[in-house]
């Protein structure tokens, strides 16, 4: 009896290890190209006819927070 075959191991440096993943698992890492398929059950929700929206307060910080906030650049590092 024969099972799926199974990726080999590799010995990888950590310069090389993220272009020899993306190579490996190429379908995997590709984009997109349209809708993904139908499923049995696809998400929906359903709504009551004639139901106002749902109403949600804002999340308020306190003002020494904002001024924080709002005083220092956004860094993504």
């Amino acid at each position: 009896m024969v099972g799926p075959s199974s990726p080999g191991l590799q010995v990888c440096d950590a310069d090389d290890l993220l272009p020899t993943l993306l190579e490996e698992f190429v379908p995997i890492f590709t984009e997109p190209t349209g809708m993904p398929p139908p499923r049995s059950r696809d998400h929906s929700i359903t709504l009551v006819p004639g139901s106002p929206s749902v109403v949600v307060r804002l999340y308020r910080y306190p003002v020494a927070h904002k001024d924080e906030l709002e005083r220092q650049p956004l860094s993504y590092s």
